[in-house]
Formats: structure tokens, sequence, C-alpha cells
């Protein structure tokens, strides 16, 4: 019993951090898109430099939220 105890200590973290960073990545890449469409409506044009920033922070965002939510 004690044994099992001391492996749970922290397991109230791990599931927050578990079931919140794939929301957040979700989130990160809602507004990764957003900037990637302000940065079209910024500069009149759909060139690769307006909207390159928004597209990889929504990549980035997206792998970091999937890095999580994959188990190991």
């Amino acid at each position: 019993a004690d044994e099992r105890d001391e492996l749970a200590h922290g397991l109230g973290w791990l599931a927050v951090i578990g079931s919140v960073s794939p929301l957040m990545g979700l989130m990160g890449t809602v507004i990764g898109v957003m900037n990637a469409f302000l940065g079209i409506t910024a500069t009149g044009s759909t060139n690769i430099g307006a909207v390159a920033p928004g597209v990889a922070e929504a990549l980035i965002t997206t792998v970091a939220g999937l890095f999580v939510a994959f188990p190991r």
C-alpha cells in the first residue's frame, strides 16, 4: 500500500497536463491560422512572407499538443 501511494504521487498533475495540453495545442493552432489571415489582410497579398509566420506558429503548437497527447 505504501508503494502504491508513493507511485500515485503527482498522478493528478499528470492527468491535468495530459488533458489540457492537446486543447492548448488546438488553441495555438487556431491562433496561428488567425495570424496567417491577419498577415494576408495586412499585406493585401497571399505571398509566403505574409502567411509563413502564422502557419509556422500553427504547426509548432499542433506538434506540441500531439506530442503530449500521444501515449508512450
